[in-house]
């Protein structure tokens, strides 16, 4: 399903010439759609197709949801707006949980889950109807149509593009394990049943929801830098302290690493629209998309790999530590300010196309 990405690429690149909206809502209906199909599967070549299709198509949804947040919310309120749209997502991902009550009723129950997002298509439509499209979007397109030949020529900001490239691989690298591995890691090294597996995922991530919405108020009020690089060094250091631990530590420690680590959610994510001009924000964006998941696949091998020449996954999460430490490196001292500062202050280029 990580070769989706591509495709989420080629479809988020509609939306810098087509509109925000109209993408999204295609988007969002066409997942729903798509989902379903794995209902039907007959083996897993039909399920793993469908399913990479739905999943390029969420991913298209999510970018879209933060561009057209970071483009309508007032200069001094995108990180806190990122961050309610964070927690929503998270919401939504948590009550897929709610599918495991009805799996094992029945054989052929799993089917009901994939059925589920059919339910979504009528509130779709509707917030199609009233959802504007973003002004930003609006006015570009506007100068685009007052011009001789119908275009614009906008610079393409490759040092942000590889400076954000840069950051997305060191953290999708570290995070990308810590989460996938973790199941595994309490089965196997920490004894723990699926009941218990369960309840320690939901004990310790729940209280992770407070800190995206601090993280998101306090990057709006005291910047980016300073509270993204607290973020991650204190959720990686806390991430790998439970992984080296047992018992009542363990648990302690993974509650730190949620909170912690949630408090730079919406400090790093809000970068990615903030720093490219509108004609760009959606592709560039996508392709930060591609970099991360590029991150996440040789994370995990990495982990896996290290795990059985090391002595288990904590020492493996220990050793790729070293990723989220040069991240912090690289986010004070490489990116940008961009706190309480309009996107055409950020981005020239829609600055002059406005004058």
């Amino acid at each position: 399903m990580r070769i989706g990405v591509l495709l989420s690429l080629g479809i988020v690149a509609l939306a810098d010439k087509h509109g925000r909206k109209r993408v999204l809502v295609a988007a969002l209906i066409g997942s729903c759609v798509i989902t379903a199909f794995g209902a039907a599967s007959t083996g897993m070549v039909w399920l793993g197709t469908s399913q990479t299709f739905a999943r390029s198509l969420s991913t298209v949804a999510v970018i879209l949801i933060a561009v057209m947040a970071a483009e309508e919310m007032p200069a001094g309120t995108r990180a806190f707006a990122v961050s309610v749209v964070t927690m929503t997502a998270a919401l939504g991902a948590g009550l897929c949980v709610l599918n495991l009550v009805y799996v094992d009723v029945a054989q052929g129950a799993w089917r009901v889950a994939y059925l589920i997002p059919l339910i979504a298509i009528s509130p779709c439509f509707r917030m199609a109807r009233r959802l504007p499209e973003t002004k930003r979007f609006e006015s570009r397109q506007r100068r685009v149509a007052a011009t001789a030949d119908g275009r614009l020529k906008d610079r393409i900001h490759w040092r942000r593009f590889a400076m954000l490239a840069t950051g997305a691989f060191l953290w999708s690298l570290f995070l990308a394990p810590a989460a996938q591995f973790l199941n595994e890691f309490l089965r196997t090294e920490r004894g723990f049943s699926g009941i218990l597996i369960a309840v320690f995922v939901l004990t310790t991530n729940t209280p992770g929801g407070i800190g995206i919405v601090v993280g998101g108020k306090l990057a709006d009020r005291h910047g980016r830098r300073i509270i993204g690089a607290i973020g991650i060094a204190g959720g990686v250091l806390f991430t790998v302290v439970s992984y080296l631990s047992w018992g009542w530590p363990l648990w302690l420690a993974s509650v730190a690493a949620a909170v912690i680590g949630a408090i730079a959610v919406p400090a790093l994510a809000v970068y990615g629209p903030e720093l490219f001009p509108t004609s760009q924000r959606g592709t560039a964006n996508g392709g930060l998309q591609v970099v991360a998941v590029a991150g996440s696949s040789l994370g995990l091998l990495t982990v896996g790999w290290l795990a059985d020449r090391v002595g288990g996954l904590g020492q493996a999460m220990a050793i790729v530590a070293i990723a989220p430490a040069l991240l912090v490196i690289v986010v004070l001292f490489w990116f940008p300010e961009t706190a309480r500062r309009e996107l055409e202050e950020l981005n020239p280029s829609d600055h002059e196309h406005n004058e």
